[in-house]
C-alpha cells in the first residue's frame, strides 16, 4: 500500500495511479485508489487512524516486497546443486576484465588474489560496488538507505501476520514479521552517500565516487545518528504501539541510483562481451 499525506505527495500518486490505469495492461484491476482513512483502514485495520489523518493511497493487491537474502540463498543453492563454483573473498572480489587481442573483447576477468575466470560473456551484476569497480561514466551513484528491527511477542507476531507492506514516501516503510517475529521498518530517504578519490577500471584517472563502507568489513557498523530519529518517527506512525520496544540490528542497505530511477542493463559501449546488470535504484 503506497501512501502519501502532503499536497504534493498525494498529487504525485494520483498521477502514479492515472499511469497505472493509462497503461493498458490490465493494471486498474489490481489497483486500487484508496481516498481517506477509512478505506486505507479496511485495508490495513491495524493503522492508528490517528496517524494516517488526510492520508490517500494506492492499493496494490499483488505488490510487496522480495525476501532478498533468501530468494539470494536459493539461487545459490539451486545452482551449486548444479555444478557452478562459487568464489570468495580476494579470489572472488573482481580487479578487473580480461581482453582479448583486439584490446577490447572481453573474455574473463582477474579478482583480486590473481585468480583468473575465462567465459565468453562477463556479467557484472554487483550492485552498490559497480561504479566502483569500472567507469559507469556517472550513470550510477551509490546511495545508502537505513533500517533497524523490532522484536514481537508470538501474539504480537501472529496478529500482524499477512499484512500489507506499508510505505509512505514521507516516513518510511515496514514489513510483517518473519518467522521468528522480527519486523524491519525502514527509512528509505536520506540517501547517505560516501564520496572519496577512487580510479575504477577504465577511468583515465581517480575521481570522486560514492564508495560503500562493507558491514562485512566494519560489522560495528549501524546508522547516522539522525537515522534512530527517522526509524523511531515510522514506528510512532506506522506501529505506535511498539514505539517503545528496543531497535536492533541497525545499518545502511546500500543501492546504486540512476538519474531516472531506471536500472541499466546492457553491453558495456566499449568492451564487447562485457555486460553490465546494475542500477538497483532504491
Amino acid at each position: 500500500m503506497d501512501c502519501e499525506h502532503t499536497p504534493e505527495g498525494v498529487e504525485g500518486l494520483s498521477k502514479q495511479y492515472q499511469a497505472l490505469r493509462d497503461a493498458g495492461v490490465g493494471l486498474e484491476k489490481t489497483h486500487e485508489w484508496l481516498d481517506n482513512e477509512d478505506a486505507i483502514l479496511s485495508k490495513m485495520q491495524l493503522l492508528s487512524r490517528d496517524q494516517i489523518q488526510g492520508w490517500k493511497a494506492i492499493w496494490s493487491q499483488d505488490g510487496g516486497w522480495l525476501a532478498a537474502a533468501k530468494a539470494i540463498n536459493a539461487i545459490g543453492v539451486f545452482l551449486k546443486e548444479r555444478g557452478v563454483r562459487f568464489g570468495f573473498s580476494s579470489a572472488g572480489s573482481f580487479k578487473q576484465p580480461i581482453f582479448g587481442a583486439d584490446g577490447t573483447t572481453c573474455i574473463g576477468v582477474e579478482t583480486v588474489d590473481g585468480t583468473k575466470y575465462y567465459a565468453d560473456k562477463v556479467v557484472l551484476a554487483a550492485g552498490a560496488w559497480s561504479p566502483t569497480l569500472v567507469d559507469l561514466e556517472d550513470q550510477c551513484c551509490s546511495k545508502a538507505w537505513v533500517y533497524a528491527h523490532i522484536q514481537l511477542t508470538p501474539e504480537e507476531a501472529a496478529q500482524y501476520k499477512g499484512v500489507p507492506v506499508v510505505y509512505n514516501g514521507e516516513v518510511g516503510f515496514f514489513f510483517e514479521p518473519n518467522e521468528y517475529g522480527v519486523i524491519k521498518v525502514c527509512d528509505e530517504f536520506p540517501g547517505f552517500s560516501r564520496f572519496k578519490q577512487h580510479q575504477p577500471f577504465g577511468a583515465p584517472s581517480p575521481k570522486r565516487i560514492s564508495v560503500p563502507r562493507s558491514h562485512a568489513k566494519h560489522p560495528t557498523d549501524t546508522y547516522p545518528d539522525a537515522s534512530e530519529v527517522s526509524i523511531k518517527k515510522a514506528i510512532a506512525t506506522f506501529l505506535p504501539r511498539f514505539k517503545e520496544k528496543e531497535l536492533f540490528n541497525r545499518a545502511l542497505c546500500w543501492c546504486t541510483d540512476t538519474a531516472d530511477a531506471a536500472l541499466l542493463m546492457c553491453e558495456h559501449p566499449r568492451w564487447k562481451n562485457f555486460i553490465l546488470a546494475t542500477g538497483d535504484s532504491g
